[in-house]
């Protein structure tokens, strides 16, 4: 659910996103990669920062909100997903409610 002007249409969205070591949460939202800065995580709630939005993860819940610098706010229901491979990562994808 995207909160924005009437004029405005909103389309499904399908995000990626991974949580690699230290600090670094990556999102592939359709158009590339978008690196983001981890501002907080525990038990409850990721938060993260790109230069465009403001993210929160719920891990209880598996929702992902996007906080834009417009005001704007999307909305996601996510899957959490594990991989492994050469390094270990959560991930969670979604897409946008309608």
């Amino acid at each position: 659910m995207m909160i924005e002007p009437p004029a405005l249409s909103q389309s499904p969205e399908t995000v990626l996103l991974t949580l690699g070591p230290a600090q670094k949460v990556t999102l592939d939202l359709g158009k590339g990669m978008v690196n983001a800065r981890k501002v907080s995580d525990n038990k409850i709630q990721l938060k993260f920062r790109t230069k465009d939005f403001e993210g929160e993860y719920f891990h209880y819940t598996g929702d992902l909100f996007f906080i834009y610098k417009s005001g704007h706010l999307m909305k996601l229901t996510c899957q959490k997903r594990e991989t492994l491979g050469l390094g270990r990562a959560r991930g969670a994808s979604g897409s946008a409610w309608q």
